[in-house]
């Protein structure tokens, strides 16, 4: 009976082994990510929430590419989609993995180069330096290498720590932390998590529980409205009343421009904005709305 339940016992741990040595690379199969922001200076920790997702691929000086595209979101303000949504998205960066299980990222429309972002042939004591640029380039040595169950398989999953805050690389799925970003930089009151990742819509990983939805206030019949939508020159704003403050944030978070309506003009100058996605703000007395469009 003994010998039983040790050769038992030597089976399962083999299957894992050899569950875990099967190598996943990224996917190409409609693959999503869902990473949420935390401010944590704030009580509950002010939340951000971006969408990544693939969308075809290309050939750069004959390499070939996955495009990755993104629906941006940031602290303090709702994500207008509730998960990934290619019509709306903007080119994030391209992305190609190795034969050596490299995965090089470049940032796009004006990366010219290619940084290393995940190495998932590493083993316990390599190195890897982390590119950030408020941080500094962070070379620091892996911790752990195990395994994690994903899907009812075993993937490989590499382990970083530094001043008590622990990064994990997942094999094909890329970081537990800020995916993407290639900027982690271990210190801060501001941290990322990988919400949710899906292949085709179907869960993969994570609690998938981030904050969704539009604040129902923007539904109202008398909520203000923007046209055009994409626009190129100026923007007009419906259901506005006078001395409402009217601020343009870009997709990182930050006010581009600022200024309060008037009963003869609800027109926003865009024209010199560069192309991308923005959000309105319009706070009055009582009520506040976020509106997105997109320059073209």
């Amino acid at each position: 009976m003994k010998t039983k339940i040790l050769l038992l016992i030597f089976l399962t741990c083999f299957g894992k082994l050899l569950n875990s040595q099967t190598y996943y690379p990224m996917s190409t199969n409609s693959p999503t990510w869902t990473v949420v922001e935390y401010g944590n200076g704030t009580f509950p920790p002010t939340t951000g929430v971006t969408h990544y997702g693939l969308a075809a691929d290309t050939n750069i000086n004959g390499f070939d590419y996955n495009k990755l595209y993104v629906n941006p979101g940031g602290l303090g303000f709702t994500n207008p989609e509730d998960s990934f949504n290619i019509q709306t998205a903007i080119l994030y960066g391209v992305f190609r993995e190795d034969a050596s299980h490299k995965v090089w990222f470049r940032p796009m429309p004006s990366g010219t180069t290619d940084f290393l972002l995940f190495d998932f042939a590493l083993n316990v004591n390599d190195t890897f330096c982390f590119q950030d640029a408020q941080c500094g380039v962070s070379c620091l040595p892996v911790t752990q290498v195990d395994s994690i169950l994903v899907n009812g398989n075993y993937r490989r999953q590499i382990h970083f720590s530094f001043n008590g805050i622990e990064e994990k690389w997942i094999e094909g799925i890329g970081s537990s932390s800020g995916n993407w970003e290639g900027d982690w930089c271990f210190i801060g009151n501001i941290s990322f998590e990988l919400n949710c990742y899906k292949e085709k819509g179907t869960f993969s990983f994570g609690p998938c529980n981030y904050p969704i939805g539009i604040n129902e206030i923007n539904r109202e019949s008398n909520a203000p409205r923007i046209f055009p939508n994409p626009a190129s020159n100026n923007l007009y704003i419906e259901n506005l009343k006078t001395g409402t403050a009217i601020n343009v944030i870009n997709a990182l978070g930050q006010i581009v421009s600022s200024q309060k309506t008037i009963i003869t003009s609800n027109t926003i100058d865009i024209a010199n904005l560069e192309k991308g996605i923005y959000f309105i703000q319009c706070v009055g007395l009582k009520n506040e709305y976020m509106l997105k469009f997109i320059k073209q």
